[in-house]
């Protein structure tokens, strides 16, 4: 009963921050507020669902809940990846991700869904290959798969996680590397004119962005835009202290950056105050924190700066916090076990 409360408690804190800022915007405008605050409410309320998923999950028994929802999560990722590839050998329209831009996403129904279950599937079956020795197959086929998705999200996670495989595993002390990188810059450089040809009647829509509107607006997807016209917006309603508790003004589109989205909801205490418990319930595990856990979270947040509706996307979040739930897990009986 101490935990239920606790959890309550917390939750409350965060109603009555989000209360505030919303009821503050009536200083300018009674009729705004009046006619906004159910919209503003349905994003609150979509804020909240991942903690209390959390609280649920916590509370579960994970040595009877691993075998069944691992082969959940697996027989779901094998799905995935065969509608995907099927999708961009027989270019089927339904698996599409975009009607104008390459990408097959398979069965998933959004492209933000789909980056995020693909972050989390890579996740999961890479934390399965170096720590419990499973086979690599799946995991290679989830790679490829992943980049016929065609989203910049999924880009830029399988850059840190590259990254971060070649520093935690040392890979530059292999001289196979060097081999293996000496070879594939001759293949670049030799076929040079092949693949630029290539990439750009892949994402020819893409190109014609960077060329028409420039770098930061392409690899932003227009979003550098959205920002500078919703901080304009911002600024003309907000008073100080919508800094502390934010307010949002539900007619102004996402920015579609989650840290930015969190921070209009609940202002910079409530947003500390969110990220904090996020962050506990998340690695809820002992101080002994494997760097791949810490690694997992922290990746995904990364992504969700750029790809934005993390907190607030039912399903993209449902299916992050079940594979860093099943991570931390395993770490945890791991670690009991060593103990």
């Amino acid at each position: 009963m101490e935990k239920k409360y606790k959890s309550i408690r917390n939750l409350a804190v965060l109603l009555v921050i989000f209360l505030l800022g919303q009821f503050s915007l009536l200083n300018f405008n009674q009729k705004f507020l009046v006619g906004e605050f159910f919209n503003a409410s349905r994003e609150f309320i979509l804020l909240c669902y991942p903690l209390v998923f959390y609280y649920y999950l916590n509370s579960l028994d994970y040595a009877e809940l691993k075998d069944s929802l691992v082969k959940l999560i697996k027989a779901l990722i094998i799905v995935v990846v065969i509608t995907t590839i099927v999708g961009f050998l027989f270019s089927i329209p339904f698996f599409r991700t975009y009607t104008s831009r390459f990408g097959y996403m398979g069965l998933l129904p959004k492209s933000i869904t789909a980056s995020y279950f693909y972050i989390s599937a890579i996740l999961f079956l890479y934390y399965l290959v170096l720590y419990e020795n499973a086979k690599k197959t799946l995991l290679i086929l989830t790679l490829i798969a992943s980049l016929l998705v065609g989203t910049k999200a999924i880009y830029l996670f399988l850059l840190i996680l590259f990254t971060y495989h070649f520093i935690s595993q040392k890979i530059y002390l292999k001289k196979e590397f060097y081999i293996f990188a000496s070879i594939f810059f001759t293949v670049v450089f030799v076929t040079y004119d092949k693949w630029k040809h290539a990439l750009e009647a892949t994402f020819v829509n893409l190109y014609r962005i960077f060329k028409r509107d420039g770098f930061i607006t392409a690899v932003t997807s227009y979003r550098n835009l959205k920002f500078v016209s919703n901080v304009d917006a911002y600024l003309s309603h907000w008073k100080w202290y919508n800094y502390l508790v934010g307010g949002r003004i539900a007619s102004c589109p996402l920015f579609e950056m989650s840290v930015l989205d969190l921070f209009v909801n609940l202002g910079l205490i409530g947003s500390i105050y969110y990220l904090r418990l996020f962050y506990k319930l998340a690695l809820n595990a002992p101080k002994k924190n494997e760097s791949i856990l810490l690694f997992s979270f922290g990746s995904i947040l990364i992504v969700s700066i750029f790809a934005g509706q993390f907190f607030s996307n039912f399903s993209a979040i449902s299916y992050t916090i079940i594979i860093i739930y099943l991570i931390r897990s395993s770490l945890n009986n791991r670690i009991k076990n060593e103990i």
